[in-house]
């Protein structure tokens, strides 16, 4: 039993990081394609490179909330995939 919770553990933590890795990708491309004139592309991609703990918490809620902030000042932006 010791092991499968383990296995678990280890497979959820695994899943977190993936999913917070794109996050960090999507945040970077977003400011690139939408925000190039107010952020240093280069600069933010360099950021989120290889991001530490606190910034793969960070991604998402910083994409959502610029997206959100877009939305509400009616800027209409999808970066290419």
């Amino acid at each position: 039993m010791t092991r499968f919770l383990t296995a678990l553990g280890a497979l959820a933590g695994l899943t977190a990081c993936l999913v917070t890795d794109a996050a960090c990708e999507d945040y970077a491309d977003y400011i690139c394609e939408c925000h190039a004139d107010e952020y240093d592309c280069n600069e933010v991609r360099l950021e989120v490179s290889d991001p530490d703990a606190d910034q793969l918490a960070d991604c998402q809620v910083e994409l959502d909330d610029l997206q959100a902030d877009d939305a509400d000042a009616g800027l209409d932006c999808a970066p290419a995939e």
